[in-house]
């Protein structure tokens, strides 16, 4: 069985397989592929500050802060 891995947007496949850490190795002895491709685009400069505006928004929205999410 596979699993597919989405990365976020300053991410490749690659970096997000290694952030899952323990989680990963887990769930590949237990018979898992994992399966994270690199999106074929990144966002930089004043796209990626509004992406992150956005996000760092949503996450007030539920009273968590996205800078220490992904710290």
């Amino acid at each position: 069985m596979t699993i597919l891995v989405l990365h976020g947007v300053t991410m490749t496949g690659a970096s997000m397989l290694a952030h899952l850490g323990p989680l990963g190795t887990r769930l590949e002895a237990a018979g898992f592929e994992l399966f994270a491709p690199t999106a074929v685009g990144r966002i930089e400069g004043e796209a990626f500050e509004a992406q992150r505006a956005w996000v760092k928004q949503r996450y007030a929205t539920f009273g968590q802060d996205a800078e220490a999410s992904f710290a």
